[in-house]
């Protein structure tokens, strides 16, 4: 109906429209997508029940975890689900030949292991010097010890712990040059395995397996 206009001014005339644009839909649907015993692939298929799951795709298995996913599902309430079965259990195991090229591997390992027992000869020489200023101390705490041999087991108990110390040092910058070249081997052979995956240069065969649930 026409608004009547009685003064100057605006006038707002509302106009009753259709239905509205999104129409309402049912949010209580779950989808669950993994590998079932049996069923249809690749395909979305309504169930209502346990039932339904265990007529159309085998119920419960070891290897779905939606299928324990769907039993819960129904168990709290649930009124509808959808599932889409995307594994057989046939899959096998993938392999792929890949050339890797690591000319200056060898002597990193090598450099690595050397290093290595650097640090071991160090760590052992710093526990035997260790192990001195420990009797030297233990000396001191003798019954009737003597002022001279007390003094000489000091002087003993500072040399020993002042060797103890550098023995330390020694070893901890043998352990840290140690790492420093495993790192570089490390390094060196996840760039070569990455250049080989990428289609470059050929040198020793390695084998890589993938496992494909």
């Amino acid at each position: 109906m026409p608004i009547q206009v009685s003064y100057p001014g605006v006038y707002v005339q509302e106009i009753p429209g259709g239905q509205p644009t999104v129409a309402a839909v049912s949010t209580a649907s779950t989808a669950f997508v993994d590998f079932f015993a049996r069923g249809p692939m690749d395909e979305a298929k309504r169930v209502v029940s346990m039932k339904d799951v265990e007529r159309m795709f085998g119920g419960l298995h070891t290897m779905s975890e939606a299928s324990y996913g769907l039993q819960q599902y129904f168990l709290n309430g649930g009124q509808e689900a959808w599932i889409v079965r995307t594994g057989d259990g046939k899959a096998k195991k993938a392999s792929l030949d890949i050339k890797i090229k690591t000319p200056g591997l060898p002597a990193r390992i090598k450099a690595s292991f050397e290093a290595f027992q650097d640090s071991q000869k160090a760590a052992d020489a710093a526990v035997k010097a260790a192990q001195k200023a420990a009797d030297a101390l233990a000396a001191l705490g003798v019954p009737a010890i003597t002022d001279p041999e007390r003094d000489l087991e000091v002087a003993k108990l500072r040399g020993s712990t002042t060797d103890a110390a550098v023995a330390t040092n020694q070893a901890a910058d043998a352990t840290r040059a140690a790492a420093v070249q495993a790192k570089a081997a490390s390094d060196e052979l996840a760039l070569a395995i990455a250049k080989a995956k990428g289609g470059s240069g050929p040198v020793a065969d390695r084998t890589w397996m993938a496992a494909d649930r």
